[in-house]
């Protein structure tokens, strides 16, 4: 059996460094890398804590829409890190230089955006860029203006009437408590003007058959700037509509339920909820690839509006009542699209029985200026 005098290890495996005689990790303020307060991800570090500051200004559905925004333009940022190791993501050192490099890749990356869309991320990212204490796009608009793209009216995007048959009959064709829904969304939407999101979270008693009325009881902006409405069911409507009352009501009774409180339920396993503005968007993609046509669910409100100023121009007021807009402004640059068509056939139409009037006496002389033709 060795000795303990054996065992010990040597004296001179006692390291002995700048750092002091203590064995193992390093104290924090002694390790090499990042120092107290240096951050692997500036701009996403800074993003999280601008959206958390922001908790108390906003309400939570435009926080989320926040988030979403900043953290799309962080993912572009990091990229561009990846591409170029001398780009700067730091928010309180970010340049010109990479200001300038986040608006090509907007104008010519992958997937080209919009103007509208790129001024949108710019205007983001500057709130961002001043919260910590940096005005770098702001000194480029005053130097470089035309550099960055400005808002300008788009064109009002809704659909025709045959695009509009041709989306309903392909919602004709799905079974089940799904097709019920498309068949009735397909048909409601386009039928009152409502938003997505004022449909989805309906309760049944909203929906008044005996006078045809719709109460929009979550507009936009509710509890701050949005006023619940009534809104009336166009006369195309309403069968839909009492069809879809009975689908629903097959549909309560086949998951055991006897009633439920939502227009349009989503039932699982006994208890009602609310379907996610999600799977709206997933039915939606499921009868644009059975049509081919291309279509948002909020295109349906515009069509309403532009359908329905063409059956009668002078419908501009109610359309904007309708809508719920606070000036006919709003439903005029966003909503309803008067075709140049249908304009000029009108003025055509308004000067038909007009005759204008002739000259007694013609302003050139037969004859000082003959034409030389008998």
């Amino acid at each position: 059996m060795k000795s303990s005098a054996s065992t010990k290890r040597p004296e001179t495996c006692d390291r002995t460094t700048s750092r002091g005689t203590h064995r193992g990790r390093p104290k924090a303020d002694q390790r090499g890398g990042h120092r107290k307060g240096a951050m692997r991800y500036p701009l996403r570090s800074a993003a999280l804590k601008y959206l958390t500051n922001r908790k108390l200004h906003v309400k939570t559905t435009t926080l989320a829409n926040e988030r979403r925004m900043l953290l799309h333009i962080v993912v572009v940022m990091e990229g561009l890190k990846a591409k170029e190791p001398e780009f700067i993501t730091n928010p309180w050192k970010m340049g010109r230089k990479e200001i300038r490099g986040f608006l090509d890749e907007l104008n010519e990356g992958d997937r080209p955006l919009e103007g509208e869309t790129i001024e949108k991320q710019i205007r983001y990212l500057d709130c961002l860029l001043k919260s910590c204490g940096n005005r770098v796009i702001d000194v480029m608009k005053s130097d470089s203006p035309n550099l960055f793209p400005k808002r300008r009216n788009k064109p009002i995007r809704h659909l025709s009437e045959q695009q509009l048959e041709m989306i309903q009959d392909a919602a004709n064709q799905i079974k089940g408590w799904k097709g019920a829904i498309m068949r009735f969304m397909t048909t409601f939407y386009p039928g009152t003007g409502v938003r997505p999101s004022e449909l989805r979270l309906a309760r049944l008693e909203d929906v008044d058959t005996d006078n045809w009325t719709f109460r929009v009881n979550y507009p936009k902006g509710v509890g701050c700037y949005g006023d619940r409405r009534l809104v009336f069911i166009m006369p195309f409507a309403r069968k839909a509509v009492l069809t879809f009352l009975k689908e629903r009501q097959v549909y309560l009774q086949s998951e055991g339920v006897n009633s439920a409180h939502h227009l349009i339920p989503r039932i699982n396993r006994g208890k009602e909820s609310i379907y996610s503005a999600n799977y709206f968007r997933c039915l939606k993609d499921e009868l644009r690839k059975a049509t081919g046509i291309v279509f948002q669910i909020k295109d349906f409100r515009s069509t309403f509006a532009s359908l329905t100023v063409k059956r009668n121009p002078t419908l501009m007021v109610d359309v904007s009542k309708q809508l719920g807009h606070s000036s006919i402004e709003v439903t005029q640059r966003y909503y309803a699209d008067i075709e140049a068509a249908d304009a000029g056939r009108r003025l055509c139409e308004a000067w038909q029985d007009e005759k204008p009037k002739s000259s007694r006496r013609s302003s050139i002389s037969n004859k000082e200026y003959m034409s030389g033709y008998a």
